[in-house]
Formats: structure tokens, sequence, C-alpha cells
């Protein structure tokens, strides 16, 4: 018989550690928060929603530009996470169409 047990641990980052897990948070939320609004935009014009692909693309433009420079500073994969592997793949796991 196997017996699953939790294993609780907890984080203690110093300062600097916590502004940048802070930070990361914050550029994830914008990432979001920017694929969103503009799959929703899509969806009111008519457009297709965008695949994994294109908004690969977008994020790297948005990491090298001037405008959103800023998210060459936290590591890309979290970015990938929060906005492309989020209802914003078009996976159709949160209705895009409700309060748009």
């Amino acid at each position: 018989m196997k017996i699953l047990k939790p294993f609780h641990c907890r984080l203690e980052p110093t300062r600097e550690q916590a502004q940048c897990l802070t930070r990361y948070r914050g550029c994830a939320r914008f990432v979001w928060n920017k694929a969103l609004t503009l799959q929703k935009r899509r969806l009111k014009a008519g457009y297709p929603l965008l695949s994994y692909g294109e908004l690969a693309r977008l994020l790297t433009l948005w990491r090298h530009s001037e405008e959103y420079g800023f998210f060459a500073s936290a590591p890309v994969h979290p970015l990938q996470c929060a906005g492309i592997d989020s209802p914003a793949d078009g996976s159709g796991r949160v209705s895009w169409n409700e309060g748009a």
C-alpha cells in the first residue's frame, strides 16, 4: 500500500530575491492582461484568436521593444505561461465573450 503524505515548506527569500520575484510576477500579470486585451479586441472585431506561435512571436517582439523592454528583466518562461498558456491561446477554457 502506498501512503501519500503532504510535505509543507516555506520560502523565505532575501530582500533582493523577494524584489525579483515581485518583478517577475508583475511582468507575468502585465503579459496576461495584454494578451487578454488583444484577444478580446480580435474577437470583437471578428478576427480569429491568435495561436500559440503568434503569441510567442509577439512576446519576443515585446521583449525587444523599447516600450516593453522591461520584460527582458524577467525570465521568458513565466511570461510564456502567463500570456501563451493562458486562455489567450484559444483553448476555450474561458469564455472570452463574457464581459467583452
